[in-house]
């Protein structure tokens, strides 16, 4: 029997355009997929603890990565090249990286605990696993965080040498190498096992999904919700683009997956290739952020925070909600500045018929919710229970006359094994990375640096914190953005006041906005591909309709009423704002209110949606500004109503 491909053209992250899948997996691969699968369902449902066998989660974790190795140096070629594919340095790779994974899996506590006195021993397997782990990484996710990883092995290696600010902390090879094996941060420690618990089961989830016919579901509902209105093709990329992109977790994926039809709708429509594009790239980047799911990262969250699922949900929904809200002002009155009305009535099914027919796919996703929130049960407990909900009903219950078949769910789920390798190996990475942080004590003195240039001046630490997470997580998949920044930014935030929960979001907020901004700007560049169009105006486009993700989190952070820390008055009061002034910035964006704006009214506006998107209810004067700026907005939109009245009546 032979396995589905790794494919490479809809990656769970941007993937090395040097690596190549072979194109026969065989029936080992499908018995390793297997295995995979059955190690996660038996984690989810924590049989070890029930039958009295004390497994750690980081034994899963370095299991999970044993399995990886195997099937990621059998079937990911090496490079791009024509004729036979190397075979012995694979399977050499393959096997010493599959054996130091599962040498830690199956003494990992002895090791942990003998650590002084088996120093030698852990510092080979470590070394052994660092080589394979950095060639894993360049296959299957690209350079970009093999050459972070290996830069800072260097560091912490040599940076001792280093003068002044930069200097890092002396530590031998073997030393290093055995604390980026056993570490809490480390190749089998807190990032790897977050993402083989709780982020891998999610991904299963996502494949049946969208097998058992819930991406057409979606999108056939965002049609019809907004498809008939104007600049509706638009509207329908930023709505399907935001469901799918919070259960799916991956920028890329999401804009190859909708884009792949959403950015041709809209190019029909009338909307120019790079606007069609940076939309369908800025509404995949926000379904990152969007409850109930925000691409794995609430349950990142959860985790990190020490917090339940429903306070990170509750916190996120406001700023998620905002930001797509700008996104679709901008989308409907470029379509009017454009001249895209309303398109023709077409055939297409109502809501309601969309509903009676896939209402089905309702229920997973309320499954996972109530398991979280109303019974508190574990995130990987609850996406399996989905998936298995979900499996039953695709196989009961069809869509659009179409029912999945058993072979096609068999294949989502092995297909989802060969996807969720990349993730594995970013979560390794990830924490390979933070461990060389930890080592070299750059994490210490980075926080120092960001504190020492603004301790004072909190707008001016987070245009510095913003500035770096942008830095920082260019080129990362999504996972590891946030895993990065959590670990080294957010806790500075807080250690100055910040709320904890605005602090991660702040970073997440930034970290995802790497996506679209230049230089790397993977999902930017995805959706330039698709569209035909060139990438950096793209971008550049795409940040100019995301700009609301550039401000909002200044605002949560500052503004804590945003994330629902305040009375219910405050909260109201701070929504109503906030609302006023992302109705009133995009406009000024757009160009566009009733008729073209000029740019005295352009400013106005814009002036007085940031006066109203900053609003203080702690102090009288923040309270004004905020009012002010509200009737300021109202009094211009007032004055281009009538104009435009004038105008027409002439």
């Amino acid at each position: 029997m032979a396995g589905p491909e790794l494919d490479d053209t809809e990656p769970a992250e941007p993937a090395l355009p040097a690596t190549e899948v072979a194109k026969s997996h065989g029936p080992w691969a499908a018995l390793l997929a297997a295995c995979f699968l059955v190690l996660l369902v038996v984690w989810a449902l924590e049989l070890p603890r029930r039958i009295g066998v004390p497994l750690l989660p980081e034994q899963l974790a370095a299991t999970c990565l044993a399995i990886a190795f195997i099937l990621i140096f059998l079937f990911v070629r090496p490079f791009r090249f024509r004729g036979r594919r190397i075979i012995w340095p694979d399977a050499v790779l393959g096997a010493v990286g599959a054996a130091a994974a599962l040498y830690v899996a199956a003494d990992y506590s002895n090791l942990v605990e003998n650590l002084y006195n088996r120093r030698v021993e852990a510092a080979i397997v470590g070394g052994l696993m660092l080589v394979v782990v950095l060639e894993a990484m360049r296959r299957t996710v690209g350079t970009g965080l093999a050459i972070l990883l290996a830069v800072m092995i260097i560091y912490a290696l040599f940076g001792h040498y280093l003068p002044g600010a930069i200097q890092a902390l002396s530590t031998s090879a073997d030393i290093l190498a055995g604390y980026l094996l056993l570490s809490p941060n480390s190749l089998v420690g807190r990032p790897l096992v977050i993402v083989s618990s709780i982020v891998v089961p999610f991904v299963f989830f996502g494949h049946v999904f969208t097998t058992g016919g819930g991406g057409a579901f979606m999108t056939d509902l965002a049609g019809a919700i907004t498809g008939r209105r104007r600049g509706g093709a638009a509207k329908v990329a930023v709505l399907s683009s935001g469901l799918f992109g919070s259960v799916s977790g991956s920028v890329v994926s999401n804009v190859m997956t909708t884009g792949a039809f959403t950015i041709p709708m809209m190019r029909h429509a009338g909307f120019p290739a790079r606007t069609a594009a940076a939309i369908e790239a800025v509404a995949s980047t926000g379904g990152q952020l969007m409850p109930p799911v925000m691409g794995t990262a609430a349950f990142f969250m959860i985790e990190f925070l020490g917090v339940s699922y429903t306070e990170v949900v509750a916190a996120a929904a406001i700023p998620a909600v905002l930001y797509f809200v700008a996104l679709f002002i901008q989308a409907d009155l470029i379509a009017a500045r454009l001249g895209i009305g309303r398109p023709p009535e077409s055939g297409s099914r109502n809501v309601g018929a969309i509903l009676l027919d896939g209402w089905h796919f309702l229920v997973p996703l309320a499954t996972i919710i109530t398991a979280l929130v109303l019974f508190n049960r574990s995130p990987q407990w609850a996406a399996l229970t989905g998936t298995v909900v979900l499996i039953v009903l695709a196989r009961i219950f069809a869509y659009r006359g179409r029912r999945a078949t058993v072979i096609e769910i068999l294949k989502s789920l092995t297909s989802a094994v060969y996807q969720s390798l990349p993730i594995i190996i970013v979560g390794c990475g990830a924490g390979a990375v933070l461990g060389t942080l930890d080592a070299s004590g750059l994490s210490f003195s980075f926080g120092m640096y960001l504190y020492n240039s603004g301790p004072d001046n909190l707008p001016l630490l987070l245009i510095l914190t913003a500035s770096a997470c942008i830095f920082l997580g260019m080129g990362l998949p999504t996972s590891a953005i946030y895993i990065l920044l959590a670990t080294l930014i957010a806790p500075d935030l807080v250690a100055l006041g910040v709320e904890p929960i605005a602090a991660h979001l702040f970073v997440l907020y930034f970290g995802m906005m790497s996506m679209i901004t230049p230089p790397i700007a993977f999902g930017a560049f995805a959706a330039a591909s698709l569209a035909g169009t060139n990438f950096v105006r793209t971008a550049l486009t795409a940040i100019r309709f995301g700009w609301s993700a550039f401000i909002l989190p200044f605002v949560f952070v500052l503004t804590p009423a945003l994330i629902g820390y305040g009375s219910p008055g405050e909260i109201i009061f701070v929504v109503v704002c906030a609302t006023a002034g992302i109705w009133l910035i995009s406009a000024a964006m757009a160009g566009y209110l009733g008729g073209r704006l000029g740019y005295t009214s352009r400013i106005f506006l814009l002036v007085a949606g940031i006066l109203a998107l900053y609003p203080d209810f702690s102090s009288l004067p923040g309270i004004v500004a905020s009012v002010a700026g509200v009737l300021l907005g109202a009094a211009t939109f007032a004055y281009e109503y009538l104009g435009t009245l004038r105008g027409s009546s002439a």
